[in-house]
């Protein structure tokens, strides 16, 4: 199931992941130990994101706004997912669709600029959290 993340539904959302994420099939709990720490970054291995089953996901980016966004991006295609599949079949995006569309909205850079707005909106109704 969670593979589907990157291939259907037809979202941008999902597709920024297209072939850029990896799924963690044996999650042991919280990372107390550093070979679970170990064990995540392994899974992840060059992908923004890994989907740990039974948990959650962890993204990564050239800079905390990068990851941040991605994290955020990644919890929305969840929901458009599930979303899809409630609503009955969800369309398949083909492989040369998804690939154009994660090179538009899944770089690096699309990853720092998608957060811009929401530190723009934070910063503005919290002006002191700069201080």
């Amino acid at each position: 199931m969670p593979a589907r993340v990157g291939t259907h539904s037809g979202l941008s959302s999902a597709r920024a992941f297209y072939n850029d994420h990896a799924v963690m099939q044996a999650y042991n709990g919280i990372a107390s130990e550093l070979s679970e720490g170990e064990a995540i970054a392994n899974a992840l291995g060059p992908r923004k994101a890994v989907i740990c089953r039974n948990h959650g996901h962890f993204t990564v980016g050239r800079t905390v706004e990068e990851a941040v966004f991605w994290f955020l991006r990644m919890e929305r295609a969840f929901e458009q997912t599930l979303t899809a599949w409630m609503a009955g079949n969800p369309i398949e995006v083909d492989p040369a669709t998804a690939q154009m569309t994660v090179k538009q909205v899944g770089s690096p850079k699309a990853g720092w600029f998608g957060l811009q707005p929401l530190v723009d909106k934070v910063i503005a109704e919290q002006p002191d959290l700069l201080d």
